[in-house]
């Protein structure tokens, strides 16, 4: 709501998962963090082909071991630079930042596979 009007509704799972309307994304990101913190934003290795990316988990993508498959399956490094984990009307909604060092096919190959796992991906 803002100025007592519905600027959004629907589920509250979808609500929270993909919020629409700038009000909406600024309540839901004072319950569900999901940015990288300023500091450690500073602190990202542009150099050496490092590409940092934000990863959206929903639901059963969330309760995969996939990073731990982008290790062992792809030859990059994968940096964790931030996690949450939330439940939501007993669905998880999970967020990571990673920062993904490697060569750049290798680093677009990893990106694909986490596409292709339902990941959501957005570069950061």
């Amino acid at each position: 709501m803002q100025a007592g009007r519905i600027v959004e509704q629907g589920a509250v799972f979808d609500l929270f998962a993909q919020p629409q309307h700038p009000v909406t994304a600024s309540f839901v990101q004072s319950v569900v963090h999901d940015r990288l913190p300023q500091r450690v934003a500073s602190l990202l290795q542009r150099d050496n082909g490092a590409r940092a990316i934000r990863l959206e988990f929903i639901g059963a993508t969330a309760q995969q071991p996939i990073i731990n498959h982008l290790i062992r399956e792809y030859a990059v490094e994968v940096n964790i630079l931030f996690a949450s984990m939330s439940e939501v009307q007993g669905r998880i909604l999970g967020f990571m930042i990673v920062q993904l060092l490697g060569e750049p096919d290798e680093t677009d190959r990893a990106i694909t596979h986490l596409v292709d796992a339902g990941v959501k991906i957005t570069h950061v």
